[in-house]
């Protein structure tokens, strides 16, 4: 149960789909503004950030604006127009998001920015989870999160986790 309830906790922190997340309410402050955040979120971001450096921006989680963009075109099934695409875009990247790691604050730089959390959250949930279930005295277990995997020992008596593949 308490590894659920560290998922849900992070879920209500990270979620873009809730309104009243931590997340979606940091993306709802004015730009420039630095924000307080809770040791979670400044966490995940900081290592979003770093992966996004890594990577040259391939890894952004800046580009909320796009993703919802693209989310739309999906419902709709009508391609956004061109100044939709430009404005999503420059509503976008990770070299306009702050950290401040003295005073735990982020400060989106652009208007209209949002963070999109979705290529991240759950692994961070699950490796939460996991690290929740040893802390217990469970230190060999498996957490799934929708496609994401968070393990912990190898199961008793075995040298490491199996894993099969079914073909198509």
């Amino acid at each position: 149960r308490a590894a659920f309830d560290r998922i849900a906790a992070l879920n209500r922190i990270m979620s873009d789909y809730d309104p009243s997340s931590e997340l979606m309410r940091l993306c709802a402050q004015p730009p420039a503004t630095p924000v307080p955040v809770s040791a979670e979120l400044f966490d995940i971001l900081q290592r979003s950030q770093a992966i996004a450096e890594k990577t040259h921006g391939a890894f952004d989680v800046t580009l909320g604006p796009v993703i919802r963009l693209w989310r739309e075109t999906r419902r709709t099934h009508a391609l956004p127009t061109d100044a939709a695409r430009t404005a999503a875009q420059q509503a976008s990247g990770f070299q306009h998001l702050r950290l401040d790691p003295v005073a735990r604050t982020v400060t989106l730089l652009r208007p209209h920015m949002a963070l999109d959390l979705g290529g991240i959250a759950k692994g961070y949930a699950a490796e939460a989870a996991l690290a929740v279930l040893a802390q217990r005295g469970i230190p060999s277990a498996m957490v799934a999160a929708s496609g994401d995997l968070a393990l912990g020992d190898a199961p008793p008596g075995k040298l490491g986790w199996q894993i099969e593949l079914n073909p198509f």
